[in-house]
Parts: structure tokens; C-alpha cells; sequence
């Protein structure tokens, strides 16, 4: 037999967006004033194309065979239009309130802003194949030879590129007045008309930099128009697993070994470039051609921005582009691979125990690990030149891990479950890489004290190992009615380590100074991924499934279901050091669904909150940054019904509503939600549809 499927998603989406730079500048005793802000509004239409087909055959009565294949391409071309509030161009700064240090509201004075009109073009193809054979040579004997290969390519741009009344600080100011607090957390009110094409030109106001921007040019810091970053990657995973079950009967029913091969490979280059107009050093008017109606920056507080078509100016040719920092489009090139070899062994459980069912499994399993990196140790010669060197490094480890899963029918319908298990999470590839940038400062040429060393940088760690951890779960579960369950379920996980950035002692010897001083030292310190000390996490989870027909038979149809998980973390980066959070961890999710399904009609209302969690999002070219983001409430809805109670058969239509709220999405400095960092609002979603089964 055989099956083929096909689907097509085209999904816009339009977003709010106000990123804060920071909050730092000095302004008399209060040292918080706001340094910056930049509202966009932001576009993206997704299109994605998924084809999947499945072949399934018997070469002999006791075999049988199928093969899997699946290709996906996914498209996002975004859009953002917006304002870069540079907070340190202001010639005057005024407080107007502050609480507790904090510059509530504030005035800039001539201050200036540089229009922004970005896009990023991101695209994924991925590919999968997988070959399945089971062997029944006996009732109780069977044998499997599963073999897969899978890759995935991404290709990811963003592009800048910038407008402003005049170039390197020439053109009009303005006096801008902002507010903290708020449905949008900050506001802010200027007088200058940012929409008008008359005042707007092609060009840099900020003084960015450039390609220009060397001594031997005269420092022309103002030549950066644009930019652009770029970043591709190729994952490729093929594997192998041969396995063979023996059912027995009686307590021990059954014995399980295998053993799988895996190979994984990620490469990825990145890279970014300047964008410079033409017709430097003049700002060009906007052409009328690639004008578009004027973005609304309402959201914030200074109503509408210029807006053109910057993809269609950049296939015109208006700029010109010149390779940006080949030290950091080096070390952001790299290969990291992982072979890795598993064998385990399990038996399934299936007993009496004084009257009491009991299952489950035990097993073993013994891993080897081969991991390496290819990259680039950027340095420097003694003319203070660029020197690349490759740099290949890597482990091999063994892990052995252990588990026990029971499940006691204690009685009818309740149950106790047990699951213990050492297990791991492989670290993110990214940061095993081999690539490190060297930088020496020669101030401290001639120090003896190590923490004054000369020698830094940054990069990978080829030796990173997985995350570790022994975990415990207990469950209860009471089962009732037609569809009714109670869980309550306590759980806890020692964490051997976790990934973090520290300051990892490196030898460097080989690498000259630049200068005529050569150092005392050859050793320093670099910011790289590294397994930290560990902690715990623990609490319980809480689960019910009510159908109110159980208890009133008026109430046929109508019922909840509802979770709620209550987390505590401990982590520490050294044996010293202060436990924190784990990232990404809300201590607190609940989610609850109150719904009616009777007679093909279904509607539900569905609700889901988590508190704050230490979130990752995107910070300067194409890197990344961690902030706490506030609690969220997110309301969703769906109406269906089946027509086939009314002669159609198999066509269901239904109507979904979700984020009905407009819940918001905030992150912020510290520990004070008061200091926006970053504010997103995406708006509520519609979707009508209907399926037809035939």
C-alpha cells in the first residue's frame, strides 16, 4: 500500500514592536535615564510547501518493509519599518519624573533619529528518507533494521537600510518627550513629521561607521547606509538501529537489545558587509516609484513613518556593498560533528503483585560519544595584521544510563506510576564550536597576575559535554466516569551541569603579540559555553479531565480539562557560585479548556498562563541575548460542527480565534519590569476552515 499527502500554508502576520537600547545615561543623581528607542512595525508572510509519501510492502509473509520519505520548504520574508531614537545625539536631557532612581519620564532636545526600512528573508529546506524492516521469525521472536538520513539547509539575511534629513549629523533634531508605564510600556512624543518624503533622504544621520571609516580616508564614520547580514547552515543526521524483542511470558514478558549508530554534521557560515550609496557622499531623495503609504508608529506615540520598498531598492542597485569585519566572518565559520554509538538492553514487565497488575520496563543504556569541531583562531601577527589558523578539537565520553518505569493498578481505576532514569540532552552545536577570536590588550603586556592578563576573546568549546540528569516521577491517577481522570504528579531532576558563558582559562602559547612588547604571560581567559556546576528542579503537576454529564445528565457535552505544573529550579554556575533560575523556565503554567461536544456541534474556550521566565531573542547582528519576560495569558476559542448529521457526509467546518486578548509579549533589564526591553504585540488571529473525509 502507499500514501502520498501535500500541504500548502501561506500565513501573514503583522506585529508591534518597541525595543529600548538600555537604560544608563548620567543625568544629575539619576543614572538611569532611557538611552534609546526603536519602534517598528513589522510584516512577515510565511509560506511553507510539505510533501510526505509512505511505501509499505511484504517481500515474505513474515517481513514486512516500508519506506518514508518527507521535503518541506519554508519561506518567511519579513518586513520591519521604524525609527532609531539614539539617545546620545541629544544635546539636552531633562527629567520630568523618576522613581526610585529611575527616570520615569524624561525629555530629549535636539536630538536625532535615523529612519529605518529593514526586511530578512529566511528559507529552510528540509529532507528526510527513512527505511523500516520488521522480521517475525517466530511467535515470540522478531527482529527490526530501521535506517534513516535526514538534512536540513537554512539560509537567513537581514538587511538595514537607512534615511534620515541629512547625513552624518547635519540634518533636523528634534525634541522628543517619553513616558514608562503604560498598555505599551513606553510612549513617546516628538514634533517633527517623520513621514514626509520631502525631509526624508537615503543616507546615514547616526555615524555608524562604514567602509569609509579608517584613518587612511579621513574617519568617514558616516559611509554606513545599510547593512547586511547573512548566515547559512547545513545540518545532515544519518542513522542505523538494529534491534531484536523475545517475548517469554510470565513476570519478565518480554526482553528488548538493540544498538544504533548516529552521525550528525552542522556547518555554518556567516557574514556581514556594509551598505554604501552610489551616489556617496550625497543623501538621495527616495524615489517616488519605491515610496509606500507611510508606516503607522502610532503604538509608541509619534504617529507615521516613511516607508519604501527597500528590497526592490536594493535589486536596483542603488548601493554598493563592501565586506564587513573578516575576523568576525572567520570565527562564525565552522563545522561541528557527532558520531555517536548506542546499545541498551530492556525488559517489560508484566506481573501480579498480590492482586495488583503491575508493568512497566527496566533497561540499560551505554552511550559513546565521538564529537569534533573544525574552525578558525582569529589572531594577529606582530604588524598587527589578521591571522587565521584552523583549529580542529574535540572528546570522546562514554554515558551509562540507567532507567525503571512501574505502573500499579492499586485497584479499579487507580493507578500509581514510577518512573526513575539518568538521562541527557545533547548541548546546541552552536556552541561547540571550535572558532575563537584573540584579542590582547597591551596595557597589560607585562603583568604576572593572571587576572590581568593581556590575552581574551570569545568563541565555542569542541569539549562541551550534554547536559546530565538524574530524574525521579511519581503519579497518581484516578480514573472515573466516561472520560474523567485525576493525576497528581510530584516530580524532581538533579541537574549533574548546565551550559552556561564563562571565562575559561586558555593557553596561547603560539600566538604572537602584536607590538614590539611580547608578554609574560601565554595564558588568559576567553568567553566560551561551558558545563556548569548544576542544581535541581522540582514541584508538581496537576491534571484533571472533568465531563460534566458525569454528575448531571442536563450537563451531557459540557466538560474541562485543565493542568497546572508549579516548578522550582536551582542552578549554579560554580560550587561558589549564587543559585539562579534556569532559563526558560516558568515557575507557574496553568492551562484549562471548558468545552461542549454533542450532536456534531463543538465549541471551546481555551486559556493557558505562565509566569516570567528568563526568554532568548534577538539582539545585534543576528546574535542572541537573554531577558526575563513578563507573564502572559494567552486566550484562544473554536467553534465546529459536523455536517454529516445533516447529509453531508465527512465535511466538518469550524471557525478558530486565537490570542483574543492581545496579550503582549515583554521582556526586560534586571529585575525591574519597569525597564522595558523589548515589547511585541502580534495581534489576534482568525482562522476559518473545513475538512472533508471521504
Amino acid at each position: 500500500g502507499w500514501a502520498l499527502g501535500y500541504a500548502r500554508m501561506v500565513q501573514p502576520i503583522q506585529e508591534q514592536w518597541i525595543q529600548a537600547w538600555g537604560y544608563g545615561q548620567t543625568v544629575g543623581t539619576e543614572t538611569t535615564f532611557l538611552e534609546g528607542i526603536k519602534p517598528y512595525v513589522k510584516s512577515n508572510e510565511l509560506t511553507r510547501d510539505g510533501f510526505a509519501g509512505t511505501l509499505e510492502f511484504k517481500p515474505l509473509d513474515n517481513w514486512t518493509s516500508r519506506l518514508d520519505a518527507f521535503y518541506s520548504r519554508f519561506d518567511d520574508e519579513q518586513t520591519l519599518r521604524g525609527q532609531e531614537i539614539a539617545g546620545y545625539t541629544a544635546s539636552g536631557r531633562t527629567v520630568l519624573s523618576s522613581a526610585g532612581g529611575l527616570v520615569t519620564s524624561g525629555r530629549w532636545t535636539g536630538i536625532r533619529t535615523q529612519s529605518r526600512n529593514d526586511f530578512t528573508d529566511r528559507n529552510v529546506k528540509t529532507f528526510a528518507i527513512g527505511f523500516n524492516n520488521v522480521a517475525q521469525f517466530t511467535d515470540r521472536f522478531q527482529l527490526e533494521m530501521d535506517a534513516s538520513y535526514s538534512r536540513a539547509d537554512r539560509k537567513f539575511s537581514a538587511v538595514e537600510t537607512y534615511s534620515a534629513t541629512g547625513r552624518g549629523g547635519t540634518g533636523l533634531t528634534d525634541t522628543i518627550t517619553y513616558a514608562l508605564g503604560g498598555k505599551n510600556g513606553l510612549s513617546a512624543v516628538g514634533g517633527l513629521n517623520y513621514a514626509d518624503p520631502n525631509l526624508w533622504r537615503l543616507g546615514d544621520n547616526l555615524g555608524w561607521g562604514g567602509p569609509f571609516c579608517q584613518e587612511a580616508l579621513g574617519w568617514q564614520c558616516a559611509s554606513q547606509d545599510g547593512y547586511i547580514n547573512r548566515e547559512a547552515s547545513s545540518d545532515d543526521l544519518a542513522a542505523i538501529k538494529l534491534a531484536a524483542t523475545y517475548e517469554l511470558g510470565g513476570p519478565i514478558s518480554a526482553i528488548r537489545v538493540g544498538t544504533r549508530f548516529a552521525s550528525r554534521e552542522k556547518t555554518q557560515d556567516k557574514s556581514g558587509a556594509f551598505l554604501t550609496l552610489n551616489a556617496y557622499p550625497a543623501i538621495l531623495p527616495i524615489p517616488a516609484n519605491r515610496l509606500v503609504e507611510p508606516a503607522d508608529l502610532s503604538f509608541l506615540g509619534i504617529g507615521k513613518t516613511i516607508a519604501y520598498d527597500a528590497r526592490q531598492l536594493i535589486e536596483d542597485g542603488v548601493y554598493f556593498f563592501t565586506p564587513n569585519d573578516l575576523l568576525g566572518s572567520a570565527k562564525n565559520s565552522w563545522d561541528v560533528s557527532e558520531d555517536i554509538f548506542t546499545s541498551y538492553a530492556m525488559a517489560d514487565i508484566n506481573a501480579d503483585l498480590g492482586g495488583m497488575s503491575l508493568t512497566g520496563n527496566a533497561g540499560l543504556q551505554l552511550v559513546h560519544t565521538n564529537q569534533s569541531s573544525q574552525g578558525n583562531v582569529v589572531s594577529f601577527n606582530t604588524a598587527g595584521g589578521i591571522v587565521i589558523t584552523p583549529r580542529l578539537d574535540g572528546d570522546k565520553y562514554w554515558d551509562l544510563l540507567p532507567s525503571l518505569n512501574l505502573s500499579l493498578g492499586l485497584a479499579q481505576d487507580h493507578k500509581l506510576r514510577l518512573g526513575v532514569a539518568k538521562v541527557l540532552s545533547r548541548s546546541r552545536m552552536d556552541d561547540m564550536n571550535a572558532s575563537r577570536d584573540v584579542s590582547f590588550n597591551a596595557a597589560n603586556a607585562l603583568s604576572t597576575d593572571i587576572t590581568r592578563s593581556p590575552w581574551g576573546g570569545g568563541g565555542g568549546n569542541p569539549l562541551l559535554r550534554p547536559w546530565r540528569a538524574w530524574q525521579v516521577d511519581l503519579s497518581y491517577e484516578f480514573y472515573f466516569g466516561s472520560g474523567g481522570y485525576i493525576a497528581v504528579a510530584p516530580f524532581y531532576k538533579k541537574l549533574e551541569n548546565y551550559v552556561y558563558t564563562e571565562n575559561v582559562l586558555t593557553d596561547f602559547n603560539g600566538i604572537v603579540a602584536p607590538g614590539p612588547i611580547q608578554p609574560i604571560l601565554r595564558q588568559g581567559f576567553i568567553s566560551a559555553p561551558a558545563n556548569g556546576r548544576g542544581g535541581k528542579i522540582y514541584g508538581l503537576e496537576l491534571s484533571a479531565s472533568v465531563p460534566f454529564g458525569t454528575f448531571v445528565s442536563m450537563l451531557d457535552g459540557f466538560g474541562v480539562i485543565g493542568s497546572a505544573s508549579f516548578t522550582r529550579s536551582k542552578v549554579r554556575r560554580t560550587a561558589a557560585a549564587v543559585a539562579e533560575d534556569l532559563p526558560g523556565l516558568s515557575r507557574n503554567v496553568i492551562n484549562g479548556t471548558l468545552y461542549y461536544e454533542k450532536a456534531g456541534f463543538g465549541a471551546r474556550v481555551s486559556a493557558r498562563h505562565r509566569s516570567k521566565f528568563l526568554a532568548e531573542s534577538f539582539a545585534l547582528g543576528l546574535t542572541s541575548e537573554q531577558r526575563f519576560a513578563k507573564a502572559e495569558t494567552i486566550l484562544d476559542a473554536q467553534v465546529s460542527y459536523d455536517l454529516t448529521r445533516v447529509g453531508i457526509d465527512g465535511l466538518s467546518l469550524y471557525v478558530q480565534g486565537s490570542n483574543l486578548t492581545d496579550e503582549p509579549f515583554i521582556q526586560y533589564f534586571g529585575t525591574d519590569e519597569r525597564r522595558v526591553r523589548n515589547f511585541h504585540t502580534y495581534g489576534r488571529n482568525f482562522m476559518a476552515g473545513a475538512t472533508w473525509k471521504f
